[in-house]
């Protein structure tokens, strides 16, 4: 939860945050989700191949979204 909440708080406050590294950091309940076009901070993600909470689909469709919101975003799957 707390990769997830990392991006919570980068969304919410994009003026007190300029980094964001989430380890497994999805928000699984699409209505709960943070408006990510506020964030303006760099995102360095870390996900597992093998992972039933944050699955590379997941991971890679949060990743490609914020891509295409023009942030600068990059995820790693180990």
């Amino acid at each position: 939860m707390g990769g997830g909440l990392a991006l919570v708080l980068a969304a919410n406050r994009p003026d007190a945050v300029g980094a964001v590294a989430p380890f497994y950091g999805v928000i699984p309940w699409p209505e709960a989700a943070p408006d990510y076009s506020a964030i303006t901070a760099s995102i360095q993600g870390h996900y597992a191949e093998i992972d039933d909470f944050a699955p590379p689909k997941v991971s890679r469709g949060l990743e490609r979204s914020l891509v295409e919101l023009g942030k600068d975003a990059e995820f790693f799957v180990y």
